[in-house]
């Protein structure tokens, strides 16, 4: 995974998940390691939540935030 165009974040993992998952990540030979995995992770969810028709700065309930993601699933992102 290309750094240009990235920013960069600080996260805080727990040790023995975040080393056994770029252990499998490793032996696998996966392109971006562990900061490849996140960002896919983010990206997922990005598109979910857009296709979702989520607005950032909204207040949500907990049921508001489940709606979006079943909608947000049932979507196929343009």
């Amino acid at each position: 995974m290309a750094i240009k165009e990235k920013d960069r974040y600080t996260v805080y993992l727990d040790k023995e998940n975040a080393d056994f998952v770029r252990a499998f990540l490793n032996d696998a030979k996966i392109k971006g390691g562990l900061s490849g995995l996140m960002d896919g992770y983010l990206q997922t969810m990005a598109i979910t939540l857009r296709a979702s028709g989520y607005k950032p700065g909204s207040s949500l309930s907990y049921a508001q935030v489940i709606k979006f993601g079943l909608k947000g699933l049932t979507q196929s992102p343009a």
